[in-house]
């Protein structure tokens, strides 16, 4: 450049820059200009521009995940891709999946994984969307199988903020981060990655494994495919519910019967059969619909965007949040408050968008709803909040800026949402006590926008076939036909190849649905054809039934609900026989007198969702029993306050079985904080003797003689057990998991395999115990770090066990002081990468795969 200045020397400079595109750029053109900002004479000359051959990665403070393809497979995604670009839409099955390898932090993972998406915005560029899944043996951050996707397609900061809101009110929701992404070197710039809804979900959040389901999309995108358009077409109607992880959930006896009582639910939520008190956790649920009010996460609650967790204890739902913002941020459509509609709207809305109404209609949800909607508006909710993540959240918008150059967070956005449902929480509140949503009766025939437009490709989605039962050599068929035109059913398949029995065809109405049966158990297809066209389809036959509106839990609560008037429930001194199944609802205080004998019997169970008082004395005990050792435990669930039992005889119990409610303790608490004192269990029948979940504990004085597997058993709870006794315990006597503990001045005698153990990443102090006679004296697993002192190890095989069970965790630690060992085979079994500590010297592991050795 030459610039000429009056009575100055000319002369001419070298300007030179590097300028760095950002990846989010959606062009394959740049164009460039030279500016002079002084307004005084200069000349340009020779101006080049060079496009660098070595791309350079922006400064990333984070550590990088970085992916490696070979060439076969990127050609195959190549394919993938283009053909997607052709159809304006992404289509994904079994066989789109790669091979890869995946390097973060110097370790290396075996994946494969495919692209991830419905939209082409997952394509476009080189900045691609992706299906991870980690091969078996490790996890990533915790994580078997996660998506990475542009951080822009969730709006940013937006949804990672709402993820921690969700996080802090307890609501099920998915791990959401950031992170740069290399694929064969080449730098993607910064992804955010997101869980996939597997086992680890529920668990990493404090919950049991449980099914984790959603209404099916395959008719919803077979017909958008086609047409760009699912108005014309019953697309909710026919979505049929599937669990997430469909063959492992199916294997499992546990998981299918979890799975069959949860689409009876879902199908309940699904047609507004029940109220949402006897579908959710209320308060979640409450919760969940309050932050999708806060967050304006609307787009989270389209139903082909919704997710359940089946709480296996409760036997109720909890929804999953996520995907609650698109590339154009926030979705607008609910009103400030969503549930404050008027009543002619909610009537005439469309089927699919039912249950969003429908569940304001049950007056314990809109309690809830009121409270927490009351709650997160708060200025000082937010404050502290924000305040809690402020450093995250500057750090993470510098990241991003350093690809997204304009980008900056709008903390605005929540305040001024929580203004304008602070503005709009009278005339809802008002609305309520009119008792306009007590009722609601919706209007809308949406089979009159249904035309009979025929699509060859999505006729398969509109026919569900489910197996009613498989007796006598048949198999008992139920078949919905969703579509708005007739089929013929021709015959049944083994595979989708040829018909192997056919049969006089059978006319299916359209909306019809018929109970079949076929000679052959072994059939998987369905044959049917379409009135004037020659394609046989071969549909699916699903290997279990179809959802009713009928529960276990709903069963039981119908017929056995104790409803004595008064706030007081009172077992007096005396005998008391239990036949029948006991209920008691919220909002009672039950109390057991000294004295009083309880014998559950006819596979009775006693289940309170209110706290119990046991006052028992030294001369009077309270005993609770089962002579016919039939009993389906002593349950209490979600009581608002805590449970005291005193002095009592817990003794032949088994656990609540009834229809696939399973539990696993013959006394269990969950969500109800409990004191235990001078309590006995013995000759429990079940899994544990006692079972406390998700609760504070104190339990002391006690004894466990003669259990059947593991005496106690803690999950997610912060507890102190002290003074207390096990002997000829089957299984563990003291097994916790995810839970924070302090275990003093306890003593175990012949225990089937450990002492004491702590997993899943629980933190335990443990102080003057001693363990005789059991297999592992002390266990540590699963990133537990286990604190012992003053301990006596006797007649073990193992005096410590230190290792890593799950991959989804990480090693585990012992430190360990002042032990005495007597009479024990190997004092201690350290896996490699895990640590124990012995009197302050650090003792390494080598063993590998030490959980094999004992499971």
């Amino acid at each position: 450049m030459k610039t000429t200045k009056p009575g100055n020397k000319k002369d001419w400079e070298i300007i030179e820059k590097v300028i760095k595109i950002p990846y989010s750029l959606k062009t394959d053109e740049l164009n460039v200009y030279v500016w002079n900002t002084t307004g005084e004479t200069a000349y340009f000359d020779d101006l080049k521009i060079e496009k660098l051959t070595n791309k350079q990665n922006a400064d990333f403070k984070m550590p990088a995940l970085y992916l490696y393809i070979d060439e076969p497979d990127m050609q195959k995604l190549r394919d993938i891709r283009n053909k997607a670009f052709k159809k304006g839409i992404l289509e994904t099955n079994d066989d789109s999946w790669v091979k890869a390898s995946m390097f973060y932090k110097n370790e290396d993972y075996k994946i494969k994984l495919r692209f991830k998406g419905d939209w082409l915005d997952h394509l476009e560029g080189n900045k691609w969307s992706f299906r991870i899944k980690i091969k078996k043996g490790k996890a990533w951050k915790g994580l078997k199988t996660f998506s990475i996707q542009n951080p822009e397609s969730r709006h940013f900061l937006d949804e990672w903020f709402a993820h921690k809101i969700l996080k802090k009110e307890d609501v099920l929701t998915t791990r959401y981060d950031f992170v740069p992404v290399y694929l064969n070197n080449n730098p993607l710039g910064i992804y955010a990655f997101e869980e996939h809804f597997e086992k680890q979900l529920p668990e990493s959040q404090k919950r049991r494994e449980g099914v984790i389901l959603k209404f099916s999309e395959d008719q919803f995108w077979a017909t958008y495919r086609e047409f760009g358009n699912t108005d014309f077409m019953p697309v909710f109607e026919a979505a049929d519910i599937i669990p997430f992880k469909f063959n492992k959930t199916l294997k499992n006896t546990t998981l299918k019967n979890q799975f069959l009582i949860a689409q009876n639910i879902l199908y309940e939520y699904k047609y507004n059969i029940k109220k949402a008190s006897e579908i959710f956790d209320i308060k979640k649920v409450a919760k969940f619909y309050a932050i999708i009010t806060l967050a304006k996460m609307n787009h989270s609650l389209r139903w082909h965007n919704m997710r359940f967790y089946y709480n296996p204890v409760i036997s109720k739902l909890e929804p999953v949040a996520y995907d609650g913002y698109t590339t154009d941020g926030y979705m607008a459509w609910g009103g400030n408050i969503f549930g404050n509609f008027e009543i002619k709207e909610a009537e005439n809305t469309k089927i699919e968008n039912r249950p969003n109404y429908f569940i304001f209609t049950d007056s314990v949800f809109r309690k809830e709803y009121l409270k927490e909607l009351e709650k997160i508006s708060s200025d000082t909710f937010l404050n502290n909040i924000f305040t809690k993540n402020k450093e995250q959240i500057k750090f993470y918008e510098n990241e991003l800026q350093k690809e997204f150059p304009f980008y900056v967070y709008d903390t605005a956005f929540l305040y001024d949402n929580a203004k304008k449902i602070r503005q709009d929480l009278n005339i809802f509140k008002t609305r309520i006590k009119e008792g306009k949503y007590d009722t609601l009766i919706f209007k809308t025939n949406d089979k009159k926008r249904y035309t009979n437009k025929y699509n060859e490709k999505s006729v398969p989605y509109f026919i569900n076939v489910f197996t009613e039962n498989t007796t006598d050599g048949t198999k008992q068929l139920k078949i919905e036909n969703c579509l708005p035109y007739p089929v013929n059913i021709t015959g049944f398949a083994v595979t989708d190849l040829f018909v192997s029995e056919e049969i006089t065809p059978v006319k299916l109405d359209k909306y019809e649905t018929k109970n079949l049966k076929a000679k052959n158990t072994e059939i998987k297809y369905l044959c049917v054809k379409v009135p004037g066209k020659n394609k046989i389809f071969f549909i699916d036959i699903f290997p279990f039934r179809s959802p009713v509106a009928s529960t276990p839990l709903q069963k039981l609560s119908a017929k056995n609900k104790y409803n004595e008037p008064g706030k007081i429930i009172t077992f007096k001194k005396g005998n008391h026989i239990i036949d029948k199944t006991i209920i008691i609802p919220a909002g009672k205080k039950v109390i057991f007198e000294a004295g009083a004998n309880i014998d559950i019997i006819n596979k009775a169970a006693f289940i309170s969702y209110s706290p119990v008082f046991i006052k028992g004395t030294a001369k009077q005990k309270v005993i609770i029993q089962s002579s016919d050792f039939s009993a389906n435990g002593f349950t209490v669930l979600q009581a608002e306050k805590k449970s005291e039992f005193k002095n009592a005889v817990f003794k032949n119990l088994n656990t609540l079985n009834y229809e696939g409610w399973n539990l696993t303790g013959a006394v269990t608490l969950y969500e109800s904080d409990v004191y235990i004192d001078n309590c006995k269990f013995e000759n429990n029948r079940c899994e544990d003797a006692l079972n406390i979940v998700r609760s504070v504990f104190n339990v002391k004085n006690c004894s466990f003689e003669n259990i059947f597997s593991d005496a106690f058993d803690s999950d997610f709870c912060t507890g102190t057990l002290e003074n207390t006794n096990f002997d000829n315990i089957g299984n563990d006597a003291v097994d916790f998991s995810g839970s924070s503990a302090l275990i003093k001045h306890c003593n175990v005698k012949n225990a089937g395999d450990k002492g004491i153990s702590g997993g899943e990443n629980s933190e335990i102090t443990v102080d003057n115990c001693a363990v005789n006679n059991a297999k592992i004296g002390f266990a540590s697993k699963d990133k537990s770090d286990l604190n012992i002192s003053n301990c006596e190890i006797i007649n073990c095989k193992y005096g410590f066990t230190v290792f890593q069970k799950k991959p989804e965790y990480g090693p585990a630690k012992i430190s360990a002081n002042n032990i005495i060992f007597s009479n024990t085979l190997k004092e201690h079994l350290i896996e490699k990468k895990s640590l124990l500590i012995l009197n302050g010297k650090n003792i390494t592991g080598y063993d590998k795969n030490t959980a094999k050795k004992f499971y």
